[in-house]
C-alpha cells in the first residue's frame, strides 16, 4: 500500500519515518499489526507519542479514581476494574485513530475508486447509499482539516458532517467495546463466584446477589452514547489545539519546538482525561437516576 503513495512513488519523508519506526520493536509491532495506526504514525511523526499520553494518562487516572471509589472492595471487584481498563484503552485508541490524519495513498484509495465505479452503475436507494459512503469517505478526520479555501457555508456543512460521521464511528466502536468488556467481566465474576465466596472479603461476600448481573447491552449503549458526543468533540478540540501549537512552533529551533509540542500534548490530553472522567461519572449517575425514575413510574 505504501508504494501507491503519490501515484506509485513513496515520498522520501514517509519512507524515512517507516524505516525509523521499523527499528523500534514496539513501533514495528504496532505498524505490522494495526495498519490504521501505521498510516497515522506515518502521517504524523508525533502520533505515537500522542497515543501513549492519551492512553497512559487515562489508565493512571482511572486506576486512581477506582482505588478512591471502591476502596476496600477494589480487589473484590477487580475483574470489573481490569475489563474497564482494557475496554477504555481500546476505545481511546480507536477515538484518537478515527480523528487523526492518515497518509493518503495516491489521489484516492482503492475503496473510494471502487465506490465511484459502483455508484455509476447503481440506481435508486443503492446509488444513494454509494454516494453517501463516498461523501463520508471524502470528509477529513477532524474539523480542523477542512479545506480553508472552501466558502463559509461549505465549511459549516462539511464540519457538521465530519462531527456526525466521526460520532457514528465512535458510537459503534465504543458500544462494541463497552458490551464486550461488560460481558467479559460478568463471565469472570461468575467463574470467581463458582470457585467459592471465600475468594472475597467477608463483608463483600455477604452482600453478593447472584440473581443480579450488570446489563451487557445497556452498558455498551451507555458507553456509545457518551463517547460519540463528548469524547468526539473533546478529541477534535484537543487535536485542534495541538495543530495550532505545532504551527506556532514550526519556526522555532527543533529542540524548543519539540518541548512546546510535547508539553502541549501532555497538558491538553491530561485535561481531556480529567474532563472526560468527570463527565462520564456525571452521565452515569444521571442515567441511573433517570432509570430509577422510570421504574418508579412503572
Amino acid at each position: 500500500d505504501l508504494l501507491e503513495a503519490d501515484g506509485g512513488m513513496m515520498r522520501a519523508d514517509v519512507l524515512d519515518l517507516y524505516v525509523k519506526y521499523s527499528k523500534v520493536g514496539i513501533l514495528a509491532f504496532l505498524m505490522n499489526m494495526f495498519p490504521a495506526v501505521r498510516d497515522r504514525m506515518l502521517a504524523d511523526p508525533r502520533f505515537a507519542f500522542k497515543l501513549l499520553v492519551e492512553t497512559g494518562a487515562d489508565a493512571v487516572m482511572n486506576t486512581a479514581m477506582e482505588l478512591k471509589q471502591r476502596r476496600e472492595t477494589f480487589w473484590d471487584e477487580f475483574e470489573f476494574f481490569a475489563c474497564d481498563q482494557i475496554a477504555a484503552f481500546a476505545v481511546n485508541t480507536a477515538i484518537i485513530t478515527i480523528c487523526s490524519p492518515a497518509i493518503v495513498l495516491g489521489n484516492t484509495t482503492r475503496s473510494m475508486r471502487k465506490l465511484g465505479e459502483l455508484s455509476k452503475n447503481a440506481n435508486g436507494a443503492t446509488k444513494l447509499m454509494y454516494k453517501t459512503r463516498q461523501y463520508i469517505g471524502s470528509l477529513p478526520p477532524n474539523v480542523f482539516m477542512i479545506n480553508p479555501k472552501l466558502g463559509m457555508l461549505d465549511k459549516l456543512v462539511r464540519g457538521a458532517a465530519c462531527v456526525v460521521a466521526r460520532g457514528g464511528q465512535i458510537f459503534f466502536v465504543s458500544t462494541l467495546c463497552g458490551a464486550v468488556g461488560q460481558m467479559t467481566a460478568n463471565s469472570l465474576m461468575m467463574l470467581r463466584r463458582a470457585a467459592g465466596t471465600d475468594k472475597y472479603s467477608k463483608a463483600y461476600a455477604a452482600s453478593i446477589d447472584d440473581s443480579v448481573d450488570p446489563p451487557v447491552i445497556d452498558t455498551g449503549l451507555l458507553w456509545g452514547r457518551f463517547m460519540c458526543v463528548s469524547a468526539n468533540v473533546r478529541q477534535q478540540l484537543v487535536i485542534g489545539g495541538e495543530r495550532a501549537v505545532e504551527s506556532f512552533a514550526s519556526g522555532m529551533s527543533h529542540g524548543i519546538a519539540r518541548r512546546w509540542t510535547r508539553g502541549t500534548t501532555i497538558a491538553l490530553r491530561m485535561l481531556n482525561n480529567v474532563k472526560g472522567g468527570h463527565d462520564f461519572n456525571e452521565f452515569v449517575i444521571a442515567e441511573a437516576i433517570a432509570e430509577a425514575g422510570r421504574r418508579g413510574a412503572a
